[in-house]
């Protein structure tokens, strides 16, 4: 595009209008340009769309569909409840190691310490009359480290269960299962019991390609000329 060219935003806008004053809604088509707020074109779905029955030109595929919404449960939705918890632990996994690395401390304020707050680098000395017992370091617990890993070890696993993607799917032997998979008819009649959820989900997503290519046949019957076909 030119430079110093304005661009507009375009929207098409798909709802019910009752235009020809009867009491009924109709199913109309509207053009917009967001920018200046001008409406280009306003055009029955009918005039658009002549399919039979009548709709709207939407083609979807639905994870986990849910009786009487438009909206199903997607995949990430269903893994943000998980990261969350991954991710929290995680920090408190950082914060608790800083602390360890970077720990802070206390003095008696009659040692004869200025009382300033103290940077100590490796190899610094600083003087105190007793610093054994003028100075204190207080001591950490260290169970974070371990109530971390089990935490995201186990949120790791039903992420896997959510997802369907484990150790099975991935080439692996999952944890625990290695005397179960030791011959190839195990094998197989597990990655046949994994299969059966993982099928119902692509079978909806090539439903929801079907239903895309179904409309664009339907408005090839009524636009293309007669004598050009597709098989």
């Amino acid at each position: 595009m030119p430079e110093g060219e304005e661009t507009f935003t375009r929207l098409t806008f798909f709802g019910r209008e009752d235009l020809d004053g009867d009491g009924l809604d109709e199913e109309v088509v509207y053009w917009f340009l967001k920018e200046p707020q001008i409406l280009l074109r306003a055009r029955y779905l009918s005039e658009v769309y002549p399919v039979t029955p009548l709709r709207r030109p939407f083609g979807m595929a639905k994870y986990i569909p849910v009786n009487g919404q438009f909206y199903a449960i997607g995949l990430i939705e269903m893994m943000e409840s998980g990261y969350d918890i991954i991710k929290k632990t995680f920090d408190q996994m950082i914060d608790s190691g800083d602390l360890t690395n970077t720990p802070f401390g206390f003095y008696r304020p009659m040692s004869g310490i200025r009382p300033e707050t103290m940077r100590l680098g490796p190899g610094d000395l600083y003087p105190t009359n007793d610093p054994k017992n003028d100075v204190f370091y207080p001591t950490l617990p260290q169970g974070m480290s371990a109530f971390g890993h089990n935490i995201i070890t186990l949120v790791s696993q039903i992420l896997d269960q959510t997802t369907l993607v484990g150790q099975l799917q991935l080439g692996g032997v999952p944890q625990g299962k290695s005397s179960a998979l030791r011959t190839t008819s195990n094998m197989q009649s597990l990655l046949q019991q994994g299969d059966a959820r993982p099928e119902r989900i692509l079978r909806r997503f090539f439903t929801g390609l079907a239903e895309i290519w179904q409309q664009f046949h339907e408005l090839n019957k009524v636009f293309l000329p007669k004598q050009k076909m597709f098989r």
